[in-house]
């Protein structure tokens, strides 16, 4: 019963962090203007997830906003060029919905190469965030190797990074209590994942 308790006890308490995590990212993107602030927000929300996830760690409020002071510039960089690339692929999404209106099979196709898009800007900001000095060709080649190497990885992801996407999108009560964190916790697992497997390929 006493074990029960303390897990109970446990589950409440992650469950609290991540909403704590969620309403710093929330306050320090509209803090950058939204804009300029969700760059630096969500390099802070990474590194501290992270911590989180690996090492049982609690980023205090201080050191979430260090993080972002530290990085914004360069994490703007990186946060704008992925942005670019997903907003560019979002709009070839609209044409191809258009000259494909009678095939719904290349549609969903090509929906599912966004996702891919979306994903390959992740890991590449990721990677920053892991790795700060890396450089962005570095970046790109390993971001590349993580998502080809392993496909099925990769899909069985994407899909249930969609599953939740849409279940927070729906209940926007949610999207602001921890959706973000919970989201980055998610995605931090699955990054660890391909980089554990990533080094033992490098020592074989």
């Amino acid at each position: 019963m006493k074990h029960i308790q303390n897990s109970l006890m446990n589950f409440f308490n992650y469950i609290a962090y991540l909403c704590f995590l969620n309403m710093l990212w929330i306050f320090s993107t509209l803090a950058g203007g939204i804009l300029f602030g969700i760059g630096p927000a969500t390099y802070a929300l990474i590194y501290s997830v992270h911590q989180f996830r690996s090492k049982q760690n609690y980023t205090s409020i201080r050191i979430f906003f260090e993080r972002y002071k530290e990085h914004f510039w360069l994490s703007n960089l990186y946060f704008g060029l992925g942005g670019i690339f997903f907003i560019t692929s979002l709009f070839n999404l609209r044409i191809s919905i258009v000259f494909f209106n009678s095939y719904p099979f290349l549609q969903a196709i090509y929906l599912l190469l966004i996702f891919i898009v979306a994903t390959t800007a992740l890991l590449f900001f990721h990677n920053y965030t892991m790795n700060p000095s890396i450089s962005i060709i570095q970046n790109l080649r390993v971001t590349l190797f993580l998502l080809f190497r392993y496909p099925l990885n990769t899909l069985a992801f994407i899909f249930t990074f969609i599953t939740l996407f849409f279940l927070f999108t729906n209940k926007t009560s949610l999207l602001i209590l921890f959706g973000a964190a919970l989201l980055i916790l998610f995605f931090d697992y699955y990054h660890s994942s391909l980089v554990i497997k990533f080094h033992q390929i490098n020592r074989n």
